[in-house]
């Protein structure tokens, strides 16, 4: 499929991804806007995409059709009536969404619009956008069947353009949905545009627009821009009241479903975790960079949009150095010349200012992005010698060696004509214009000590390398770790122990912000003195009463815990054996979590009830629920109760 469909098509093939389009619409338009040109912008709308497509236009023999007719005749269907499903019964025609089979298909019937397209423009029937100096005639992009044209702003391109889509609709099947379809003028009236969509009959829009789900033709950098997205967010936040969730199914929500928008827009995360709301203003008891820390320092691993964001900008870079021959990289090459990931900053549009930004802001904080990225050079490169770069941020050979570039007899010779494997070792084959002597003979020893430091393979080709990461492969997850380790405050360090699966998360997340911080709080428990975290949790007389029970029942020879430092220093680093150690952690947590919701049952109860709450007692309490959630997390705990009841390790 990679041979068989263009580069203009950016859906399903390996190596492509949906944001090439939007990127490339983002340029052109910036690019036509810098230029001057009167450009138009088609969206096609086509209706019933997958359905619709005639079987014949394949034009394959009847040996393919056969086989493809049995992969997508297999299904049956049934339809739902007023919400009951009807008889099922089997396909007979069409391309079936979400048949694996379905996407391959379509991408060989959307490419006969690009070869159309494309013969259009040689014939001079149509004219796209030509970039710069180049020859490329850009017309069309795709997304499986999402399509948006690019052209010369004139009453013969429209009129072609309307003949070239009607044509394809004939000899296709497919059709185009014109009154959901949209026209955009670039460097022309309004007017004008609504003149030359009542001869599409579609609707006329102007910048900026949505295409494949992001704005195109917007200043990112306005904050104006971004207003959709934030109010997408908070309509996200809405579905899911705090108020009705859990501290854990407000970090769960948070984790699983509000990063995949990687914006900057913590505070209303920050407000939703802690339980905000239209009508409930919530405590903020540990501070948000705490919060997003990595569990083993002591956070909840609640990814910074921040860092997702900016190792979502950084592949744009991993992707230019290994991408090939994507169609993307090629419109960047020909708008910003051949160097454009060291090109001054600012001189692009918002979107690619933003990706060359983005290599100064992470090497700033000591994670190696274009320093990082080291290139490996293949026996019998083809690479121009002179061009070649040891790293991507560093300079190239020519400018390293400015002497011995002027003495070079071929500027264009290939590395593989100067830099030679010979049995087993590499060696130069140098042919200069005269004799080497002095600062010249000086820089060639330094070049052959180069070369021979390089990243050289026997075989294969090219390739680029990653040294931050062990596979030498850029991954955005990597990327957006390595920078999460530097959100972790000095103080708080080795949690390794802390997070513990045999309690429920609500459990954890009750201890937790008493282990990283000490918060004051009231106290209704014994009314005998002021209260601190460490009086309510541990040393008023009625909780030592149940800790020297906990202690007793786990056997614990050790001195009492009294405060929240010693209880971290046990839960963290207590010498528990082994085996045994996951469970009484538990326990202790457990133990610590009902305490507080003791403590909150008697302090929001009436007056009257209190007296007979306070003289219940909560050891029964502890040992029951920490048998249930234990147990119902390691089932092979499972047991006889009494042995339980006198030991919780004994079933480890």
């Amino acid at each position: 499929m990679f041979k068989l469909i263009s580069i203009n098509q950016s859906a399903f093939i390996k190596g492509r991804q949906i944001v090439d389009g939007i990127l490339i619409a983002n340029e052109i338009t910036n690019f036509a806007k810098k230029k001057g040109l009167n450009l138009m912008m088609f969206k096609v709308d086509f209706e019933k995409a997958f359905d619709s497509v005639n079987w014949g236009f394949f034009n394959l023999n009847h040996e393919w059709c056969d086989w493809i007719y049995r992969c997508i005749s297999s299904a049956s269907v049934s339809i739902l009536v007023n919400g009951s499903p009807s008889d099922e019964f089997s396909m007979s025609r069409g391309l079936r969404q979400g048949d694996p089979l379905s996407p391959f298909l379509f991408l060989i019937v959307g490419e006969a619009l690009q070869v159309l397209t494309l013969e259009a423009c040689e014939k001079g029937l149509y004219k796209g956008i030509k970039l710069a100096s180049s020859n490329r005639n850009l017309s069309l992009i795709q997304y499986a069947d999402d399509a948006l044209f690019f052209g010369k702003w004139s009453k013969r391109n429209v009129s072609n353009l309307l003949k070239m889509l009607n044509c394809f609709k004939e000899v296709s099947g497919l059709k185009i949905n014109f009154s959901k379809s949209r026209i955009f003028g670039i460097g022309i009236r309004q007017d004008e545009v609504s003149k030359v969509a009542s001869i599409f009959n579609c609707q006329a829009d102007s910048l900026p627009f949505i295409y494949l789900g992001l704005p195109v033709g917007n200043n990112m950098n306005k904050s104006s821009a971004w207003e959709a997205v934030i109010e997408k967010f908070n309509r996200r936040l809405n579905l899911w009241k705090a108020r009705t969730l859990s501290i854990g199914g407000r970090t769960t929500l948070i984790k699983s479903v509000l990063t995949s928008l990687p914006l900057n827009l913590e505070g209303i995360r920050r407000r939703f975790f802690w339980g905000f709301n239209e009508t409930k203003k919530g405590i903020y008891w540990v501070a948000w960079k705490k919060i997003m820390a990595r569990k083993e320092d002591g956070g909840l691993n609640i990814q910074s949009l921040k860092f997702m964001n900016l190792a979502l900008l950084a592949k744009w870079h991993w992707r230019f150095l290994d991408n090939g021959e994507a169609l993307w990289k090629e419109v960047i090459l020909e708008i910003y010349g051949s160097d454009p990931l060291t090109r001054p900053i600012h001189m692009g549009s918002s979107a690619w200012n933003a990706i060359l930004e983005v290599n100064d802001t992470i090497e700033k904080m000591g994670v190696g992005l274009q320093s990082a990225f080291h290139k490996s050079i293949a026996n019998g490169s083809l690479s121009t010698f002179w061009d070649v770069k040891v790293t991507a941020a560093g300079p190239k050979i020519r400018d390293m060696f400015p002497r011995l570039f002027a003495q070079e007899t071929n500027k264009d010779v290939p590395f593989k004509d100067r830099w030679i494997l010979r049995e087993s070792s590499w060696i130069g084959k140098w042919e200069w214009r005269s004799v080497i002597r002095g600062k010249t003979l000086t820089e060639l020893r330094d070049l052959e000590k180069l070369l021979e430091n390089m990243n050289l393979k026997e075989s294969g080709e090219d390739s680029w390398s990653w040294k931050m990461d062990s596979q030498g492969v850029f991954t955005v997850n990597k990327l957006s770790k390595l920078l999460h380790k530097r959100i972790a405050p000095p103080e708080i360090c080795d949690f390794a122990n802390f997070w513990n699966p045999l309690v429920p998360l609500k459990v954890s997340l009750f201890t937790w912000p008493a282990v990283v911080t000490l918060t004051s709080v009231d106290c209704c428990l014994c009314g005998l003195e002021p209260e601190d975290i460490d009086h309510c949790c541990f040393r008023c007389s009625k909780i030592d009463a149940l800790w020297r029970k906990v202690w007793g029942w786990c056997d614990m020879s050790e001195p009492r815990t009294d405060s929240l430092s010693s209880f971290k220093i046990r839960i963290l680093h207590g010498d528990f054996q082994r085996v045994r150690s996951v469970t009484i952690r538990a326990v202790l947590m457990i133990t610590v979590w009902l305490i507080w919701w003791w403590r909150n049952r008697i302090l929001h109860s009436p007056q009257e009830e209190r007296g007979k709450l306070q003289q219940e007692d909560l050891f029964p309490v502890v040992q029951r629920m920490a048998n249930l959630w234990i147990t119902n997390r390691k089932p092979t705990l499972k047991g006889i109760w009494q042995h339980w009841s006198s030991f919780p390790s004994d079933l480890d």
